[in-house]
């Protein structure tokens, strides 16, 4: 009887199953304010020098790519590689004095903390960001299925969701807010300014 193997390649999908035997590789970058991230990885992001440690399964840490362009972390598959199935507890921790940009696209998962001060965020696919920190101002595209959850004690936000994304914000004085498809924005708090959009199904809810 046939059945998949885990390490092996995905039963016929052309993707990479992990191993589930973790190793620690860290990679040298140049110093970095923004991150790109793709695949199915999940990123933990703290403040501190930058730095960037993949804990991933042995047979997939090498086909993982991270590099710095133009002050954006890229972290990718390789050129020729296959879809990586990372095991569930497989990350990918980074340090930066400070993070102004997220892009998450496909299955990602990214946990951040930030010192700046204004925060721009850019969920698409099946992603999943989640950010904490001391940023004043935030800005937030979630499209497709993404959900975005900024904890962050925003005075200013602008958000705008498609699809079936979701997300969550604080925000105390302005917000412009556009809504549309099946999308859902969740607002903590009471913001006096606000600009708000909704078409089709989507929606814009305010909680104390």
């Amino acid at each position: 009887m046939f059945s998949c193997s885990v390490a092996l390649v995905g039963c016929g999908d052309g993707s990479l199953d992990g191993s589930g035997v973790l190793v620690t590789d860290q990679r040298a970058v140049t110093e970095f304010h923004a991150l790109s991230i793709t695949e199915n990885l999940v990123a933990e992001i703290g403040v501190g020098p930058s730095s960037v440690t993949l804990e991933m399964d042995d047979n997939l840490v090498k086909r993982v790519a991270a590099h710095v362009e133009d002050g954006v972390l890229v972290l990718e598959r390789g050129d020729g590689e296959p879809e990586l199935r990372p095991t569930n507890n497989a990350r990918i921790r980074i340090t930066t004095p400070h993070l102004d940009d997220i892009s998450a696209s496909g299955a990602t998962t990214v946990l951040a903390k930030s010192a700046s001060p204004a925060v721009a965020i850019s969920a698409t696919g099946r992603s999943h960001v989640s950010i904490a920190g001391a940023a004043v101002v935030v800005s937030i595209s979630a499209t497709g299925a993404s959900d975005v959850d900024s904890q962050v004690p925003a005075t200013r936000a602008d958000v705008t969701t498609t699809g079936t994304s979701r997300v969550r914000v604080r925000v105390s004085e302005r917000l412009a807010a556009t809504a549309t498809g099946a999308s859902q924005i969740t607002v903590l708090g009471e913001p006096a300014a606000r600009e708000i959009v909704t078409t089709g199904r989507a929606d814009v809810l305010f909680s104390e």
